[in-house]
């Protein structure tokens, strides 16, 4: 199965089963783009998934739009994520990677980082990680509105 026609079949099922907060929209113009909102503890974070031509065989690349203080993620908004990074294999969908998203906000893998100042921070527990989250959602993701289903591009 080539990767366009695979995209179309997974955004056919994950309209069905995204969890409530989530929103995935492909881009009008380009197919293999995918623009990502995931609202969460009362922000809303964009995402741009891109899809190689090589996909499902090579992971999309999976970047965060606007600054975030996370171990897992990098200071560009590139993702750190096993799911997408070592582990991926072509079996692997959409809906896989958002879940792992989805994880990676509720629970950040210091193991792992991309970020080893938030990763440092978050492994003691420190209130210093909490007030940094949450200073720059405040000043980045809460502004977002959720899709406009209609009208979004």
């Amino acid at each position: 199965m080539n990767s366009s026609i695979r995209l179309q079949n997974e955004f056919s099922n994950i309209q069905r089963s995204l969890e409530y907060g989530c929103y995935v929209k492909p881009r009008k113009l380009n197919f293999n783009i995918w623009d990502v909102q995931i609202s969460k503890d009362g922000y809303f974070f964009k995402l741009t998934m891109k899809f190689p031509k090589q996909y499902p065989n090579t992971p999309p690349e999976v970047k965060f739009n606007s600054k975030m203080f996370n171990p897992n993620v990098y200071g560009d908004g590139m993702v750190c994520l096993d799911l997408i990074g070592h582990k991926w294999k072509p079996t692997l969908t959409v809906l896989d990677i958002i879940k792992g998203l989805l994880r990676l906000l509720d629970d950040p893998n210091p193991e792992s980082p991309a970020n080893s100042r938030a990763a440092k921070l978050f492994s003691s527990k420190s209130s210093e990680y909490l007030s940094k989250v949450k200073e720059l959602n405040n000043k980045f993701n809460s502004k977002y509105k959720i899709f406009d289903k209609l009208s979004f591009e």
